[in-house]
């Protein structure tokens, strides 16, 4: 669910563990997000860089 190695040990307190993992980022959703940042941000800079005509 939160795509740890199998390996992948939380090493401390029964609180600390429950902090750590509550604090978590599963890492396919960070690569989601930054996906769909990186898309958009590309479709905004090919926006500004069409020309403006502007009508007199």
């Amino acid at each position: 669910l939160m795509s740890f190695p199998d390996d992948f040990t939380i090493v401390g307190s029964r609180a600390d563990v429950q902090r750590q993992l509550g604090n978590a980022v599963p890492m396919e959703l960070g690569k989601a997000v930054i996906r769909s940042l990186v898309s958009q941000l590309g479709y905004m800079e090919r926006q500004l860089r069409e020309p403006v005509i502007a009508s007199a």
